[in-house]
C-alpha cells in the first residue's frame, strides 16, 4: 500500500467521537477461512475473518439473504418479459438501503469526511482495499455441505455471478467479484455505467458496494438490522407478487383466467352460440349471416372495436407496448379456446362459425395441441389497430365492465342472426313446398282424374280386378323364396313380398293409376310401347287438366283399359305387345355390325321394358302414395 493510501486509511479509523469505517489490513486476510469463532457485532473488523464473522452475526442479514434466494427462485419461474425480473434486479442492486438511499448517504458522509470528494482516485483506492475481505468472505460461504445464503450479499443469484465466482481460481476471485460488482463510482466516476447496470439513479457511489461496506462500518450492529428488516419486507412483498404472477400464468395456461370464466358464463355468449347452432342445425348460410356472426357483439358501425382500440392505446401509448399487451390478451384467449374446445362456447373463438366443417377442423386442430386457428385475415391482431368485431368482442371480456361493453351489440347481433335464420328456413320451406307441389302436381291430377264421371265406375272395377292379381303375385314370390339356393336371393324375395303384402291397397291403387295413364297415353299416341314406358311418369300431366282435355270418345277408350280384367291387361295387352316386339326383333337379320348392335340394343330395351315399368310404378306411384303426397 502506498504511503498516501495508508494515511487516508488511518484517517478513516481515528475519529473517536463518531463511528468510522474500519480499515482493512490486506496482510491479515484469510481467503477461504471459515475456522474463526463468531465475532461480536460491535467490534471493529480488522481482517477478512473478523469481517465475515461480523457479517454472519449481524441480525437480519441471514433472513434478508434467505428472502433474496426465495424471491429469486420465484421470479426465475416467470417469463423473461415479466417486469418483476427487473424489479428484483433493482432491489438486489439496492441491497438493504431504503428507497431514499439514506444508508448510502451515511456511508458517503464518512468517506467524504476522511477523503475529500474531489480526490476521486484516492477515495476509490481506499474503498477498493475492502474488496479482498469481500472476496474472502464470499469464498468462505461455500463449503462441502453447501452454499450459505449470505453469499448473495456479494453475488447476484439471478444471473451467472455465483457460478463464475466459485468456478474462478481462489487468487482470481477478487477480480471476478470486482467485475460482478462494478466500479465503486466514488467521485462521480462511471456514473452512466453504474446506472445502466443497476437500474437505479446514481447518488454518489455504486449501490452494489453499500451493503458490503456497511457491514465494515463502526457501529453497524446499531443500524444494519433495521435496514435489513425493511429490505426483507420489500423482498417478501415482491415474492408474493411473483408467486401470484406465477399462479396467474398457470391459470392462464389452463384457461382459468377470469376472462375465460366471464365468457363461459355470459348469457350473451350463450345466446350467440345458440343462434349459430340453430343456423347449423337448419343448414342455412349466407354471406350476410356469416358477416353478422363474424362481427360477434360489435355494431355494424364498429363501435366496440373502436372502444377496445382506445382502451389499448390508453393502457399502452407506445406501439411496442400495445403489441405486448395484445400478445398477452391473445395468450389468455388461446388458452380459453383450448379449455373450451369441446363446448359450444368454442364457437365464440372460431372463425367461419357458420361453416360447420370449418369449425370441426379448428376443434380438431386445437385437440391435437396445435395453436388454435383464431386468426384475422391470416393473423391475430398485433396492436391497437386492425381489431375486428370478433376480437373486440373477445377482448371485451378482459375488462370488468364486459357486460356493459357488449350489451348493445350482442342483443342486435343475436336478433339479426335469429331473424335471418328464421327467414331462410321459412323461404326454404316455401321453396320446398313449391317444388313438391310442382313435382307431384301431375300425380295429383291423375289421382283426381280417377273420379271423373266417365271413369269412376271403371276405376272401381280395376281395383276389384287388380287385388286378386297382385295377391297372386306376392304369393308366388313367397313360394319362390322357399326354392332359391342363396340366402341373399331368399331375403330379397321375402322383403319384396312382405312390402307388397303390407301395402297391398296402395299397390293395387298404383296399378290402376298406371292403367289409367296408360289409356291416356294411348288416346294421344296409340302406341303400346310408348304407353308402357310412360304410363308411370306423371310429371307432364301438370301442364293440362285431364278432366277437360279428352273427348267422350277418348274417355271411353281410357275406361276400357280400366274395365278389362287384370290378366287381360298385364298379359294380353302389355305382355302380348312385348312378346310381339321381341318376336319381331328375333325375326330380323343384321347385315352389318352397326345393324347388329342396333338389333341387340332393341332386344335389351324390350326385354327390360316390363321390369323397368314395374320399377317406375313403385318409384313414381306407390312410394308417393305411401308418403302421403296425394290425398
Amino acid at each position: 500500500m502506498s504511503l498516501r493510501c495508508r494515511i487516508l486509511a488511518a484517517a478513516l479509523m481515528v475519529s473517536a467521537s463518531q463511528p468510522v469505517l474500519t480499515a482493512p489490513s490486506i496482510a491479515q486476510t484469510v481467503p477461504g477461512s471459515n475456522t474463526a469463532g463468531p465475532n461480536t457485532a460491535g467490534q471493529r473488523p480488522t481482517d477478512a475473518r473478523s469481517y465475515c464473522d461480523r457479517l454472519r452475526s449481524l441480525d437480519g442479514l441471514k433472513e434478508y439473504a434467505v428472502a433474496m434466494i426465495t424471491v429469486a427462485k420465484a421470479v426465475a419461474a416467470l417469463p423473461e418479459a415479466d417486469p418483476r425480473r427487473k424489479d428484483l434486479a433493482r432491489l438486489y442492486a439496492q441491497g438493504i438501503d431504503d428507497d431514499s438511499g439514506s444508508l448510502q448517504a451515511r456511508l458517503l458522509e464518512r468517506i467524504n469526511a476522511a477523503v475529500p470528494r474531489q480526490d476521486a482516485y484516492n477515495q476509490d483506492q481506499v474503498v477498493q482495499q475492502y474488496l479482498p475481505w469481500f472476496a474472502a468472505c464470499a469464498s468462505d460461504m461455500k463449503t462441502e455441505s453447501g452454499l450459505a445464503p449470505q453469499a448473495v450479499l456479494f453475488l447476484n443469484p439471478l444471473g451467472q455471478e455465483l457460478p463464475r465466482f466459485y468456478d474462478a481460481a481462489p487468487d482470481r476471485r477478487g477480480d471476478q467479484l470486482r467485475q460482478s460488482m462494478g466500479a465503486s463510482g466514488l467521485g462521480g466516476l462511471n456514473t452512466r455505467e453504474i446506472e445502466a447496470a443497476t437500474g437505479l439513479p446514481f447518488r454518489g457511489m455504486n449501490p452494489r458496494w453499500v451493503l458490503p461496506m456497511a457491514v465494515a462500518m463502526q457501529g453497524a450492529d446499531s443500524f444494519v438490522p433495521g435496514y435489513a428488516r425493511q429490505a426483507t419486507a420489500r423482498l417478501e412483498a415482491l415474492g408474493r407478487a411473483a408467486v401470484a404472477a406465477r399462479q396467474q400464468t398457470q391459470d392462464i395456461q389452463q384457461g382459468l383466467h377470469p376472462a375465460c370464466e366471464r365468457i363461459a358464463a355470459s348469457p350473451a355468449v350463450q345466446a350467440f352460440t345458440a343462434a349459430v347452432r340453430a343456423a347449423a342445425t337448419e343448414r342455412v348460410s349466407s354471406d350476410t349471416l356469416a358477416a353478422t356472426a363474424a362481427r360477434r357483439f360489435d355494431t355494424a358501425q364498429g363501435t366496440l372495436a373502436a372502444e377496445i382500440s382506445r382502451r389499448i392505446r390508453a393502457a399502452a401509448p407506445e406501439p411496442q407496448k400495445q403489441a405486448e399487451l395484445v400478445r398477452q390478451y391473445n395468450t389468455i384467449l388461446d388458452a380459453c379456446a383450448v379449455r373450451l374446445v369441446e363446448t359450444d362456447t368454442f364457437l365464440m373463438f372460431a372463425d367461419d362459425v357458420t361453416t360447420p366443417e370449418r369449425v370441426d377442423s379448428q376443434r380438431d386442430s386445437t385437440r391435437r395441441g396445435r395453436q388454435p386457428l383464431l386468426n384475422y385475415n391470416g393473423e391475430k391482431p398485433v396492436g391497437a389497430d386492425r381489431i375486428n368485431g370478433k376480437w373486440a368482442s373477445l377482448y371485451a371480456f378482459l375488462y370488468d365492465d364486459a357486460n356493459t361493453l357488449i350489451a348493445a351489440g350482442s342483443t342486435a347481433a343475436v336478433a339479426e342472426m335469429t331473424a335471418m335464420t328464421e327467414a331462410m328456413v321459412k323461404n326454404r320451406a316455401a321453396a320446398a313446398a313449391k317444388a313438391e307441389e310442382e313435382a307431384y302436381a301431375g300425380l295429383r291430377a291423375l289421382y283426381a282424374f280417377r273420379t271423373h264421371p266417365a271413369l269412376a265406375q271403371s276405376f272401381a272395377a280395376c281395383l276389384s280386378g287388380e287385388r286378386p292379381y297382385q295377391t297372386a303375385i306376392l304369393t308366388a314370390l313367397e313360394a319362390e323364396a322357399q326354392t332359391v339356393t342363396t340366402v341373399k336371393e331368399q331375403q330379397a324375395l321375402q322383403q319384396t313380398a312382405a312390402f307388397r303384402r303390407a301395402n297391398l291397397d296402395t299397390v293395387v291403387t298404383a296399378q290402376c293409376l298406371y292403367r289409367l295413364n296408360f289409356g291416356m297415353v294411348m288416346a294421344e299416341v296409340d302406341n303400346p310401347g310408348i304407353a308402357i314406358m310412360l304410363a308411370a311418369d306423371t310429371k307432364d300431366l301438370k301442364r293440362d287438366d285431364p278432366a277437360t282435355k279428352y273427348t267422350p270418345k277418348a274417355l271411353t277408350g281410357i275406361a276400357a283399359y280400366l274395365s278389362m280384367g287384370a290378366v287381360e291387361f298385364h298379359e294380353g295387352v302389355v305382355g302380348k305387345y312385348l312378346q310381339g316386339a321381341m318376336d319381331e326383333l328375333n325375326g330380323q337379320t343384321a347385315y352389318t355390325r352397326k345393324q347388329a348392335e342396333t338389333l341387340q340394343s332393341g332386344k335389351m330395351v324390350v326385354g327390360l321394358a316390363g321390369s323397368a315399368a314395374e320399377e317406375a310404378i313403385y318409384a313414381n306411384l306407390v312410394q308417393p302414395l305411401l308418403d302421403g303426397k296425394v290425398k
